[in-house]
């Protein structure tokens, strides 16, 4: 993150995010990248794009998103877990995603006026 920060990139953290095994977790992630896509790129000009995930959900991060890996995996301190780091550039989050799909993806927090 401070190879990112100290070219020119803009990151902001989004921390301690969990799922309810009975949510819906596609239509969930979902609507959390298109609210956090939204608002990290044009109220707070975000550049770059880090999670930190468990190492068993790695592969659908790099298929479905397109993250890399920025550092391998370690004990996250936080939730005494293992965890990968992956990054992502903004504008190659753009161009993997239509602008539809994007405005799709929030529609259901503005359905519940969030």
């Amino acid at each position: 993150m401070r190879r990112a920060r100290n070219s020119g990139g803009r990151t902001r953290e989004l921390t301690r995010l969990a799922v309810a095994e009975e949510a819906d977790s596609r239509v969930l992630l979902a609507s959390l990248f298109g609210l956090v896509y939204t608002v990290g790129r044009f109220e707070h000009g975000v550049t770059d794009v880090f999670i930190e995930v468990n190492p068993r959900h790695a592969v659908f991060y790099t298929r479905a998103v397109g993250f890399v890996v920025a550092a391998t995996a370690q004990l996250c301190q936080r939730v005494l877990a293992r965890s990968v780091l992956f990054h992502l550039k903004v504008d190659t989050l753009e161009r993997r995603l239509e602008p539809r799909k994007i405005a799709a993806a929030s529609e259901p927090l503005k359905r519940y006026g969030t």
